[in-house]
């Protein structure tokens, strides 16, 4: 008899994420009528993905957050640099009002070096400081676009921050990622994929195409998994990067194989 295939452990979450979203998909629409184990185990199943998908976007807001606080260093060093430049200038009223400005800045010097709650204090304070030079700020070319791209960069940061500290306190009631996994898997090997091999023998007019499309499903992840296990043992590197770590949830368009 031919063994039952089973998702291979070793699947990113990304991947059982893609996977589960198919499975699904396909439960809905092919299981045969009447089949109330199926109706049950697709209602879990899709419980789980949602869940799932919900962990995964929560996990990555940490990963936006340092790339907005990568954008506001970016941009609060364009502005220092852009104001030091013009305290060289030959004419007067130019360096005159880079000087006045370049004096504000020293007051936060090298603020991307900071911890990101020092950072936010201080840009905020510079910011401040800024509303009553609208004089020598308007004589500087480029220096109004330059403070105004730090203030949309705090901005965005500060938003981003906000939406962190809800997720980590949503975070704590619901579950993780990679806590998931172990019982997705054990709900698809150890019960789903077992019944549809047995259906398939005993009606396979019903559980046929139901079951051949999963089973491809599955053998394609599978196969993934074990050509990225052999690029290892080989020594060749591969993308270490799992879904709960920035990876996108695969939104599913392609419910057919």
């Amino acid at each position: 008899m031919k063994k039952t295939l089973r998702v291979n452990t070793s699947i990113r979450i990304a991947e059982l994420c893609a996977a589960l979203e198919r499975i699904v998909a396909w439960l809905e629409e092919l299981s045969a009528e009447g089949d109330s184990y199926l109706t049950e185990t697709t209602k879990k199943l899709k419980e789980m993905h949602e869940s799932l998908v919900a962990a995964l976007n929560r996990s990555k807001i940490s990963t936006r957050l340092e790339a907005f606080d990568n954008a506001r260093d970016a941009e609060t060093r364009l502005l220092y640099k852009l104001i030091d430049g013009y305290t060289a200038h030959p004419n007067e009223k130019i360096a005159a009002a880079a000087t006045a400005l370049s004096k504000i800045c020293a007051k936060y010097p090298a603020m991307w070096n900071l911890n990101q709650n020092e950072q936010s204090g201080m840009t905020k304070s510079l910011l401040g400081d800024f509303v009553g030079e609208t004089e020598n700020i308007a004589v500087l070319d480029g220096v109004a676009v330059r403070v105004a791209n730090v203030k949309k960069a705090h901005e965005d940061f500060e938003a981003a921050h906000k939406t962190m500290v809800a997720t980590n306190e949503q975070e704590r009631a619901t579950d993780s990622a990679s806590s998931l996994k172990k019982p997705i898997l054990v709900l698809v090997n150890d019960d789903l994929l077992p019944y549809l091999a047995t259906m398939r023998r005993i009606q396979p007019a019903q559980y046929e195409k139901l079951a051949a499309l999963i089973d491809r499903e599955i053998q394609n992840v599978n196969d993934k998994v074990s050509a990225r296990s052999k690029s290892a043992t080989k020594g060749e590197k591969t993308p270490d990067v799992d879904a709960e770590k920035g990876e996108q949830p695969i939104t599913q368009t392609d419910s057919q194989a």
